[in-house]
């Protein structure tokens, strides 16, 4: 992984689906149908999503690990 790498926020992914149908950098189904596709090009193509999927878990994670230590907190100053 490159340090620095764009990661597109995830709402952005959401919206992008929403109006394209298909994930960013990858053919819709009908270009598929169309156009077929390269299988190396298409392999790299899938590895750059699941490499894209492990930096976004690694960041919800994160932002888990953060919310359950402010939920810990929480409930220990109300006791």
């Amino acid at each position: 992984f490159e340090a620095g790498y764009g990661l597109l926020p995830l709402d952005s992914v959401a919206q992008y689906i929403s109006t394209h149908g298909h994930l960013p950098g990858m053919p819709s189904a009908a270009e598929v149908a169309e156009q077929g596709v390269d299988l190396g090009e298409m392999q790299a193509k899938t590895l750059a999503k699941v490499e894209e999927l492990t930096l976004y878990v690694l960041e919800l994670r994160k932002e888990n690990v953060i919310l359950r230590e402010k939920i810990a907190k929480m409930e220990s100053e109300d006791r």
